[in-house]
C-alpha cells in the first residue's frame, strides 16, 4: 500500500471521528453524554460584529452547545486520569479507591469547629423552641453517617480526626443534656457495618440507597415510640442494578470520564408501603442528603403530602422532589401543625447546624 493511500485514508478517518459524537448523539442506540458539575455562564453582553466580539462569542456559544463538547471533555479527562490519576474536578480526592469530596486539600473536621460557647447558644435557642411547641412536637436531630468517619482507616492522616474539638462530639453532648431527641446514624452505621449492601458507594458522597431507606425505617420507628402511634412503614427489597445508581456514585460522575463508574456493593431497592397507616407531618430541614430520601421514593411514603423539606431552609421541595413555593411567613402555621421537626444534616454541616431555621423559628416566635 503506498503513502498516498495510507495519507487519504487516515484523513478520511480522523474526519470521520469528526462527526462520531454527533451520530451517536442522534443515534436511538446511544444515550448522548452529559456533563456533570458547574460550569461557566455563557455570556450574553451587547456585541458587535464591527469589532469581532459578536464572532467570538459565537464561537464560545457553539462550542458550549457543541454536540461533541461533552465527548471531548470526558475524552480529555479519562485520558488524563489513566495515564497520570489525575482529577479534573474540584474538592474531589480518591485515597485507595475511595472518592471524597473536602473544602480544602488538608481538610479535617477539626478545622471547622465553631467552638463551645456557639455549639451551646444553637442548642439553647433549640430549647427555647422545643419548650415553646412542647413535648407533643418533639424536634429531632437526624444526623447523616459520615463517609469520612466510615473510611477513615483509607484516609491519610491529615484527613483522620482525634480530637473531641468537633461539632459533632460537642453538638451530641449537649443536644443530651438538653434532653432533645437525636437519631445518630453516624453511629448507628459505625456498629452495624455493610460490605453488601454498601453503605456509601466508592464514588459517593451521600448515604447509599440501601442505607438511606434503613435508616428512613429506623426514623419511622423512632417517631413512633416517640409519639405512641403507629405511622406509615414500608418493606425493603434490596435489587443489584449492575453496581450503578446516579446519586450513589455522585462524587465519581463529577470526573466526567468516558468509562462509567461501577461499585458491585450497591444494591438499588424497591420500597412496598404497608397499608392502612397514617404518614408523618413534618417540617423538615435538610442538607442534601435529602435527595436519596426522594429518588428512593421514601420520602412520599412516610410523609404527607403536605410536608415539606427545607433545603439549607431555602428551596423547599415536597417528598415527590417537587418545587414549591414557601414563604418563612408560613413557618410559624407549619409548626404549629406538625407531628415533629426534623432536623438533617451530615457531620460536615453541622458548623451551620439548623441553616438558619433556629433563629427564624425563634423570631417567629
Amino acid at each position: 500500500m503506498n503513502k498516498k493511500v495510507i495519507n487519504t485514508a487516515l484523513s478520511l478517518g480522523l474526519f470521520l471521528l469528526l462527526f462520531i459524537p454527533m451520530g451517536i448523539n442522534h443515534s436511538r442506540l446511544f444515550k448522548p453524554l452529559t456533563v456533570y458539575g458547574v460550569e461557566s455562564e455563557v455570556k450574553n453582553d451587547t456585541v458587535s460584529w464591527w469589532d469581532g466580539s459578536a464572532q467570538k462569542q459565537f464561537d464560545e456559544n457553539l462550542m458550549a452547545s457543541s454536540i461533541a463538547r461533552s465527548y471531548f471533555i470526558r475524552i480529555r479527562n479519562q485520558y488524563q486520569y489513566s495515564l497520570f490519576h489525575k482529577i479534573n474536578a474540584k474538592d474531589i480526592y480518591e485515597y485507595n479507591d475511595l472518592f471524597f469530596r473536602f473544602y480544602s486539600f488538608t481538610f479535617n473536621e477539626e478545622h471547622n469547629f465553631i467552638g463551645e460557647e456557639k455549639v451551646k447558644e444553637k442548642v439553647r435557642l433549640l430549647k427555647r423552641i422545643q419548650d415553646e411547641l412542647g413535648d407533643e412536637t418533639p424536634i429531632i436531630t437526624v444526623i447523616a453517617p459520615s463517609k469520612m468517619q466510615y473510611y477513615k482507616d483509607r484516609l491519610p492522616a491529615k484527613h483522620r480526626t482525634n480530637s473531641l474539638q468537633t461539632n459533632y462530639v460537642y453538638f451530641l453532648k449537649e443536644l443530651k443534656k438538653n434532653k432533645l431527641d437525636v437519631v445518630d446514624f453516624n453511629r448507628f452505621f459505625l456498629d452495624n457495618r455493610s460490605t453488601t449492601p454498601a453503605v456509601f458507594g466508592s464514588g459517593g458522597i451521600h448515604w447509599s440507597e440501601h442505607a438511606c431507606a434503613t435508616a428512613m425505617d429506623s426514623l419511622v420507628k423512632f417517631v413512633s415510640h416517640r409519639k405512641g402511634v403507629e405511622f406509615a412503614r414500608f418493606d425493603i427489597e434490596p435489587w443489584f442494578n449492575n453496581g450503578f445508581s446516579e446519586q450513589d456514585l455522585d462524587i465519581s460522575l463529577m470526573l466526567n470520564r468516558i468509562v462509567k463508574p461501577k461499585d458491585n456493593n450497591l444494591r438499588a431497592v424497591k420500597l412496598s408501603p404497608i397499608p392502612n397507616q397514617r404518614k408523618i407531618k413534618a417540617v423538615i430541614i435538610t442538607d442534601s442528603f435529602c435527595f436519596t430520601i426522594f429518588t428512593t421514593g421514601a420520602g412520599d411514603l412516610i410523609f404527607t403530602p403536605d410536608t415539606y423539606f427545607h433545603y439549607y431552609f431555602g428551596s423547599t421541595y415536597t417528598g415527590k422532589w417537587a418545587t414549591v413555593n414557601w414563604e418563612n411567613s408560613q413557618l410559624s402555621e407549619d409548626l404549629a401543625g406538625a407531628d415533629c421537626v426534623i432536623i438533617l444534616t451530615d457531620i460536615v454541616n453541622m458548623e451551620n447546624f439548623g441553616f438558619g431555621f433556629i433563629e427564624e423559628a425563634v423570631k417567629k416566635n
